[in-house]
């Protein structure tokens, strides 16, 4: 349910840009303006468009940065008197099994010890709270580095970014590489041939997740005891009696707090990619264009995440020894993906009252990929993270394991026609038309084919001669749309069932006593041939404005959308060998109204200072489900809340 975002017309990712290279944003919502890019906007279209080659001399601009960065404040944390009172009077309420040490561990009640004064030495004790040592101040830097220039047929351009951000929790990062290059080409004065090339390379680091809905390693920060080690005043030596030692570890004991843990995991992402963009304009005649690309991509991505013997536990706590050095989680993927699109534009200046604009277009795209996964645990107390990624087979054969895949994806096709017609009556009624035809390879050869219309009009009121006199309005425009725009965001494996190998010899069989290789169902999601488009109507009436010499303007929207057949997973009977299912199961809508205002504040010729502010309302509903659909929600036991259980 992701918006399309387009990078110079290219699908990527925000997070792959430079700022300083970004030129524009433009969001596209409702389906008309949507409708050309098909089912890749059916949930609306972000176009990022991106610093191009400038003509004159050649210029070099840098840009850069360092920030540091300081939290504010910290989740407040009981003090040593009041953590004491609350967790001792829980181990009382429990049995002496954890009040016993807990009294000898910090000196209380009948365990005093050395600590005559009991719990009341800990009153005016300042807390030693964990987060500030896993949670803390850090420097960031960014650099970014343009050289433009060209004549008036060559223009070209070059950039590199770097970026060095340190997270503010500790062992975590994001490093980000970036080069492109731009180059115009004007071939003849009616032909101009362009290419737009980038390479990005980031790492990740520190990406933790939660583990059983309980939160992350930094939200047992919260938890540890605010007493450190060297102001606990009774006999340190109860850490590990009884169930302190069984139960307590992540909450008392240093050597498994939350600054430990995560200091001894590495998750390290690696994603690299490389794309290119080239296209040719060919204007054929003075109204006739026609525009060619070819982009192609390919990325690549890494996953190396170590856990070392605190992390998991690999150590002998009477002795402190490290049983094992740890587990590796190793995972590569690559990927591909190639579009072709073609168009004609046909623009039209019949009279100075009449203008028309014909475009007709066929795009055809494919995309692939493979990948491939590694685990394995309980490597030697002698081996490092890099020795361990180095020898992955070199486990702990008798209390280790390890699991191997790999795979290859089945490609995702789509061929598409679509035209549209744009027609502009005395340049201020104007009316949009678009039709779109997209056959998915995700789909069956019976359903693969959707067929999206859409249409546009508008009333530039402002432009009329009645409006003339009125000076404090310079732009009023009212508009409405109606759309439809198809949804093929599913795998492309789930119209036709998919198979794998078995490699448990219990399950394969033999012929003349040698074993045979075995196939079983990939998943236990079962194949559904009648899988079709999912379809979203957009209804739009809205209204642009802008007052009083431009310091404030504005939009209002109301909205009404509709998605049918929907694409959702959904529980099936057991019987039938499987446990899952996608269908067409239903229909949803929303409703809505959305404001978004941006004024002036202070403006002259040098510099002017604007804000700028949107407001949304909006209903959702479930119109209405397939016959039979059960099991799309469900709720643990004892608990009020219900939640989608697939999706």
């Amino acid at each position: 349910n992701q918006p399309l975002i387009l990078i110079d017309g290219i699908p990527g990712n925000l997070n792959d840009i430079p700022v300083d290279q970004v030129k524009s944003i433009d969001v596209l919502k409702d389906a008309s303006s949507t409708a050309i890019y098909g089912a890749r906007g059916a949930n609306g279209v972000i176009l990022i468009t991106t610093k191009g080659a400038q003509a004159g001399k050649t210029v070099i601009t840098y840009n850069g940065y360092m920030k540091f960065k300081q939290q504010t404040k910290y989740m407040d944390a009981l003090s040593p008197y009041d953590y004491l009172r609350y967790v001792w009077a829980n181990a009382a309420a429990n049995a002496s099994a954890y009040q016993v040490p807990f009294e000898k561990l910090f000196g209380l009640g009948a365990n005093t010890g050395r600590n005559t004064g009991g719990i009341e030495s800990y009153r005016n004790m300042p807390a030693d709270d964990m987060q500030t040592l896993v949670y803390n101040s850090s420097i960031s830097s960014n650099h970014d580095l343009t050289v433009t220039g060209g004549t008036d047929r060559t223009k070209m351009l070059f950039s590199a970014n770097y970026t060095n951000e340190q997270g503010m929790k500790i062992n975590s990062s994001l490093k980000r590489a970036n080069v492109s290059f731009k180059l115009s080409q004007k071939l003849f004065d009616n032909l101009t041939f362009n290419l737009d090339t980038r390479y990005t390379d980031v790492q990740d680091l520190g990406d933790e997740g939660t583990t059983s809905g309980s939160g992350s390693i930094l939200s047992a920060s919260y938890r540890f005891r605010p007493i450190s080690t060297a102001h606990i005043l009774g006999d340190t030596s109860a850490l590990r009696t009884s169930n302190i030692e069984q139960y307590g570890k992540n909450a008392m004991w240093d050597r498994y707090s939350a600054a430990s843990r995560i200091t001894d995991y590495e998750p390290l992402s690696i994603n690299q990619g490389l794309r290119g963009l080239a296209s040719i304009d060919w204007k054929i005649i003075k109204a006739l264009t026609y525009h060619t690309d070819l982009s192609m991509s390919r990325a690549w991505g890494q996953r190396k995440y170590w856990s070392g013997a605190v992390y998991n536990s690999y150590i002998d706590d009477a002795t402190g020894k490290h049983l094992y050095a740890g587990n590796v989680d190793y995972r590569k993927s690559d990927s591909w993906a190639v579009r072709w699109t073609n168009t004609l534009n046909y623009d039209l200046t019949i009279n100075s009252n009449n203008r028309l604009n014909l475009l007709a277009g066929h795009e055809v795209a494919n995309s692939g990929g493979t990948g491939l996964s590694i685990q394995a645990n309980h490597f030697p107390s002698n081996f490092d993270k890099a020795t361990a990624f180095a020898q992955i087979n070199q486990y702990d054969q008798v209390n280790g394991t390890s699991q191997f895949s790999s795979s290859v994806s089945i490609p995702n096709r789509i061929l598409s026609f679509f035209g549209r017609a744009n027609y502009s009556l005395m340049a201020r009624y104007l009316f949009t038309a678009t039709f779109r035809a997209d056959g998915s390879s995700k789909f069956t050869p019976v359903h693969q084919w959707g067929y999206f219309p859409a249409g546009a009009i508008a009333w530039k009121v402002s432009e009329e001669p009645f409006m003339k006199n009125i000076n404090w309005l310079e732009n009023l425009k009212l508009r409405a749309s109606y759309g439809e725009v198809g949804n093929d965001g599913i795998s492309s494996n789930l119209w036709s069932q998919s198979w794998t190998s078995v490699t448990d010899q219990r399950l394969q069989y033999g012929i003349n006593r040698l074993r045979q290789s075995s196939y079983d169902f990939s998943s236990s999601t079962l194949a559904n041939p009648n899988l079709k488009w999912e379809t979203t109507i957009t209804r739009d009436i809205g209204t642009d404005f802008s007052l009083f010499k431009s310091r404030l303007s504005g939009t209002v929207d109301v909205y009404w959308n509709t998605t049918k057949d929907l694409l959702m997973q959904t529980s099936i009977p057991g019987i039938t060998g499987f446990t899952t299912t996608f269908a067409n199961i239903g229909q949803t809508s929303n409703k809505g109204v959305e404001l978004s205002l941006t004024g002036t504040i202070f403006q002259n010729k040098n510099w002017n200072i604007s804000a700028s502010g949107n407001i949304n309302f909006n209903k959702n509903n479930v119109d209405k489900l397939a016959p039979n659909v059960t099991g799309l929600y469900g709720a643990d036991w004892g608990n009020i809340a219900s939640y989608p259980k697939n999706d």
